[in-house]
Parts: C-alpha cells; sequence; structure tokens
C-alpha cells in the first residue's frame, strides 16, 4: 500500500510540475511590473546609497547584440588593428558595472524589439510585437500609451534626442514615443482599414504626438514613411528581409513639412537630409533637429558614401546630438537614445561581416559619447535589446580570421565556418539542386573564392532555412557608467533598466525614491569635497554676518 501511495505522490508531483510551465506565475500587468522594478531597486540599495544624480543619461542599444556578437565583434575589431584579435577589448567591457537582463516577452519565450524596446523605455514588459501598450488591443487609446524615458526628460524639462541607422519608425526607436497594436503600423497604408479612423500610424505620431514632436534631435532613416521620398537617392544596396520593405504613403501626407510648421518663427528648427547638411547645423543656438537620411534605413557603415553628400555614420549622428543636446540652450541636462540597429538587420540575413562590421562602429559611437562627456554627470548604459541566433563556434587556431573556418579540410571531414547560424537564408545560399529538383545539396566552402565570401551580400552558413533568422533567447548585457551605474546589477527583468534611469536621473516614476532628487539643483552633481566647501564657506558667512550683529549693539 505504501509503494502505490508513494508511486501516486510522485506521478502527482510530476502533473503539477509539468502544468506550472503553462501557468502565468503573475498578471503581467503595469502594477505588477511597476511593483517588481520598485522592490528590485529597494534591494539594491540595502547594500549602496547614491551619492550623485545622473545629469544626463545616454542609452545605447545594440539592436540583436548577443554575447555572441560582442566576442567575435571584439575580435574583428582586433583584426581590423592588424591583431590576432582574440585579446582585444571594446570599451563598454571596461565600464564598472554590468549586469544581465532577462528579455522574454509576457507571451513569448523570445523577444521581438518591439516589446524588448517598450520594456526598456517604459519599465513595463509587454507582448510580442507590440509598441507602448501593456494589454493592446486594436481599440488601444492614445490615453493608455506607456510613458518613457523620453516623457520623463521631458516632465523635467531636460532636452531629448533619438539616433538610429534604422527607420526612425521602426520597432525599436518607435517604442520611446509611440505606442501600436502592431509594430508594422509604419505609415498609414500598413495600417488596417477598420481601425484607421481612430489610430494614427508610427509616423504620424513622431510628428504629431508628445513626446516624439518634442524631441530635440531625431536622426535615422525613413523618408518614405513620413511621405518626403527623395527621388535622387542612389548608390543603395538593395538587401532581402521582411524588415527591409518600404512604404508609400497614400493619404499624400508630407510629415516633414507638417513637423516644421509645428514650431513658431522664435524657435530655430533644422531639416537635414546628408552628412554635410548635419555637419553644418550651428549647433549652439539649435533647437530641434530633424534628420532623415534614407528613404528606408540607412546604409551599413561599410557601404555608405562617406563624401558631404552621403550618410552620416552612427559615430558621426552620435556626437552631432551630443553637441545639440548639451547646447547653451540645455538648463537641466538631457536623455539621448542612440540604436545601433543594422547589426539585428544583418544577423536576420546571416550577413555575419556586416553584422560584426557594424558591432565595431557602434561601439565607436559609444567611445564619441564617452570623450565628449563626464562620469561624474552622465550615465552611461550599453545593452541589447534581445540576442540572435548568432553561432560563434569551432577550433580555428589563436588569430584564426574570425570570418574565416573553423577547422582545416581533413580526410572524410567537412570545412565549416567559425561563423554559424542557426536559422536564415544562408541555409539555401550553400546549396545547389542537382537533376532532381527535391533533392539539394550543399555547395563545398572551397568551391567560394575569397572575393565571393567577403562580398557584402555573401550569407554565412545556417542550419535551417528560412526568409529571415529569428532571434535567440538567452540573457543579454546591460554595462553601465555614471552615476546611478551601480544600480544596474546581477540578473533582472529587462524592465528594470527604465526605472533605474529613473531613479539615478530624478525623473519618472521611481525620481521620489531617491533622496538626493529632493535637494537644491546646484547639488545634485556635486561631490562630497564641493559640497563640504559649500557648507563650509555657508557656516562662515552665517558667523560673520553674527558677530557684525552684535558688533552693532
Amino acid at each position: 500500500m505504501k509503494i502505490i501511495l508513494l508511486f501516486a505522490f510522485f506521478q502527482i508531483n510530476i502533473l503539477l510540475n509539468h502544468a506550472a510551465v503553462y501557468q502565468t506565475p503573475n498578471p503581467d500587468d503595469k502594477q505588477y511590473w511597476h511593483e517588481y522594478n520598485i522592490n528590485y531597486l529597494k534591494n539594491i540599495l540595502k547594500s549602496q546609497k547614491p551619492t550623485k544624480v545622473a545629469k544626463n543619461v545616454i542609452l545605447f542599444v545594440g539592436d540583436g547584440m548577443s554575447f555572441a556578437t560582442i566576442a567575435a565583434g571584439r575580435i574583428l575589431k582586433g583584426q581590423m588593428q592588424g591583431k590576432s584579435g582574440e585579446e582585444t577589448q571594446v570599451n563598454f567591457e571596461t565600464f564598472p558595472h554590468i549586469g544581465l537582463s532577462k528579455t522574454y516577452n509576457t507571451n513569448s519565450q523570445v523577444p521581438d524589439s518591439a516589446a524588448t524596446a517598450t520594456a526598456i523605455f517604459s519599465g513595463i514588459k509587454t507582448t510580442i510585437r507590440t509598441i507602448g501598450l501593456n494589454n493592446p488591443t486594436p481599440n488601444a487609446k492614445e490615453s493608455e500609451r506607456l510613458k518613457t524615458i523620453i516623457d520623463w526628460a521631458q516632465e523635467k524639462g531636460k532636452r531629448t534626442g533619438l539616433v538610429t541607422n534604422t527607420r526612425i519608425c521602426h520597432a525599436t526607436p518607435a517604442s520611446a514615443y509611440a505606442y501600436s497594436f502592431h509594430r508594422d503600423y509604419e505609415c498609414d497604408t500598413k495600417v488596417p482599414n477598420y481601425i484607421r479612423s481612430h489610430f494614427k500610424d508610427i509616423s504620424r505620431q513622431l510628428v504629431e504626438n508628445k513626446p516624439g514632436k518634442d524631441l530635440n534631435v531625431i536622426f535615422g532613416g525613413g523618408k518614405d514613411f513620413l511621405g518626403a521620398h527623395d527621388i535622387f537617392e542612389k548608390n543603395i544596396v538593395q538587401f532581402a528581409g521582411a524588415g527591409e520593405v518600404s512604404c508609400n504613403r497614400t493619404d499624400k501626407q508630407n510629415l516633414v513639412e507638417k513637423y516644421l510648421r509645428q514650431f513658431n518663427n522664435e524657435t530655430v528648427v533644422k531639416y537635414v537630409t546628408n552628412t554635410g547638411e548635419m555637419l553644418g547645423i550651428d549647433y549652439d543656438n539649435v533647437d530641434h533637429v530633424l534628420g532623415l537620411f534614407a528613404n528606408n534605413h540607412m546604409e551599413y557603415e561599410s557601404l555608405r558614401n562617406k563624401n558631404s553628400d552621403g550618410q552620416p555614420s552612427l559615430t558621426e549622428m552620435t556626437k552631432a546630438a551630443i553637441r545639440i543636446l548639451n547646447n547653451k540652450k540645455n538648463k537641466n541636462g538631457y536623455v539621448l537614445i542612440v540604436e545601433g540597429g543594422k547589426i539585428d538587420q544583418a544577423h536576420h540575413q546571416n550577413h555575419a561581416r556586416l553584422a560584426l562590421e557594424e558591432f565595431v562602429e557602434f561601439e565607436r559611437a559609444i567611445q564619441q559619447a564617452k570623450d565628449m562627456t563626464s562620469s561624474d554627470e552622465t550615465l552611461i548604459i550599453v545593452t541589447a535589446d534581445h540576442a540572435h541566433s548568432m553561432i560563434f563556434n569551432g577550433y580555428g587556431k589563436r588569430g584564426n580570421d574570425i570570418l574565416g573556418f573553423g577547422n582545416t579540410k581533413k580526410v572524410n571531414s567537412q570545412l565549416y565556418e567559425t561563423i554559424v547560424y542557426a536559422t536564415g537564408p544562408g541555409y539555401l545560399y550553400h546549396t545547389k539542386n542537382d537533376t532532381d529538383p527535391t533533392i539539394s545539396h550543399m555547395i563545398p566552402l572551397e568551391e567560394y573564392t575569397e572575393e565571393q565570401r567577403g562580398d557584402a551580400l555573401y550569407m554565412h552558413q545556417s542550419m535551417i532555412p528560412m526568409y529571415d533568422s529569428v532571434h535567440g533567447g538567452e540573457d543579454v548585457g546591460v554595462f553601465s557608467d555614471g552615476p546611478g551605474s551601480f544600480l544596474l546589477q546581477r540578473t533582472f527583468e529587462q524592465c528594470y533598466i527604465a526605472y533605474a534611469i529613473s531613479f539615478a536621473s530624478c525623473i519618472g516614476p521611481a525620481a521620489d525614491m531617491n533622496e538626493l532628487c529632493k535637494s537644491k539643483p546646484e547639488r545634485l552633481t556635486s561631490d562630497s569635497s564641493s559640497l563640504k566647501t559649500s557648507i563650509g564657506l555657508t557656516f562662515l558667512s552665517v558667523l560673520f554676518c553674527s558677530f557684525k550683529f552684535i558688533a552693532s549693539f
């Protein structure tokens, strides 16, 4: 009897454990994520207290920047400098604090950029492919949009900026200012007819709604989506993939013109379309700058036209954005979001070379920001929205070309690449049909010339054929430096990043938790020595006045 009961107990236990896999352990609503973020903050603050407030915040998001991408990217950086590569260190790896971010969406183990960016910017997790909403429905209203670090900053009088090398209305940047039941609703022709009467497309939200229209800097691609198609655009390499499809407005609206008309004559506003125009801005006196540098996504760094009539690099846009935000009109600091979006675009099409080159450019932009700011007053965070299915494998020798082969050709062995993908179009790229169209055979890698493998459109091998490679579900890194960087440590839910920024910079829902936010403005970025000096001078002044008052009797 005991044996039967014991067996029954184990069976029930197995069933309960199995059932738990399919049960959501929490309501996944705004209140739950808010309470999670606050409790995580309180836990961190038990061991360390803030000593300074971040006047400025720069948040770098490497789209699809997995740890494998960082490792392979640092090697490519070193090899581009003539080194073996493995010993190279990228700048943000020297930041004093690192944490791990859990990227899943509320209804998906492996996330997309819309929901992850929403979590990073708003502090609230949501469902896959959703922008700026916690409970997405086709009838969602603007009042339901989740406020973001851009909203919080503007409410405190800070200047704000958004920089990307994808379309400015693409999933990640859009999550900073818009809301949408589905990430694809970037222009009017993408929006289903049944919701057009009560929903503005994402591009319209950028120029018509807060906080988008109040951004001081908007840099990226997407002229087509804003109804400002450039008929003279040329030398653009066409790439495949779902994310590369453009959109031409049918409502005939030119949203660039609408954006420029909203400002009064006393506001200095500029619209720029190439590198020369961007570099020619009077940075010290401008209030708002809209820079659209491509009809669709901007070009890859290694392919772009680097002349003055071409597209600026991510580094150049970052430099210009900081100069604009930190000009003489800056009184209360700024919040800047910079996305390296082309890392993800390249991974989706198994273009490993382009992905790693984009990572190297992303790291240059971070270095540019570090060179232009002080760790005493600027919090810099580097993270990814999600990982990717790129795999760094093989037994290549030290200094082996990171974009080369993971093994050497041996008898009865197949040559393979150090960088491969689990999924994507690289599978069919490397196969050929013989006389029987139902049978495909792998093309041996040795049949490709160095010129072919070095071409921008070359695809690395993948295991499963797909039109686009899928994302990865593992945790991503969060590297931070500056006031409040200690808050971003251990392993946490991705939405916590927004609340760490809120607490550190005295904006948004966690500002009241920070005692330093209640201090006078001049104290916020002062160190302890200057505080002591200030207090000492105040004491002497009071003492002097007291003696003077007594002597008058």
